[in-house]
């Protein structure tokens, strides 16, 4: 499986999950709507202007507690990519910092440094996202 690949299956399981994103309150009576909401005290903040039934937080934290992006960085080929994807993605020709790459993908830098093979990765895709 490729990053991209991962990246359109985790889309699908947050599009089947029963919340919504909204930045105005038009968005946010839709997004009521939506889900099947009457009233405000039926939801909770899932952060970045999402939002669910407090019902159905649980499917929202089983979704956070999916390991398999961790399983698949094993994979150094994965590992490549999604490096190389996040620090494309997050600017790193411009910053010269990793940091929002790491954190798009749940990790931080003294984790990525206590694994030499994870970390080779990084800094393979460090080069060529620098010429991005």
């Amino acid at each position: 499986m490729t990053y991209q690949e991962y990246k359109k299956i985790q889309e699908k399981q947050i599009d089947a999950l029963p919340l919504f994103w909204a930045f105005n309150n038009e968005q946010f009576t839709k997004g009521m709507a939506k889900i099947g909401a009457t009233e405000k005290k039926e939801l909770v903040s899932i952060g970045n202007g999402g939002f669910m039934k407090k019902v159905d937080t649980q499917l929202w934290v089983n979704f956070l507690n999916d390991n398999a992006l961790e399983t698949l960085m094993l994979d150094p080929d994965f590992a490549y990519q999604a490096f190389c994807y996040e620090l494309i993605n997050h600017e790193f020709c411009y910053t010269n910092d990793p940091d929002d790459a790491l954190s798009a993908l749940g990790m931080e830098w003294d984790e990525v440094q206590r694994k030499p093979e994870i970390m080779a990765m990084l800094k393979k895709a460090m080069q060529v996202a620098a010429y991005e």
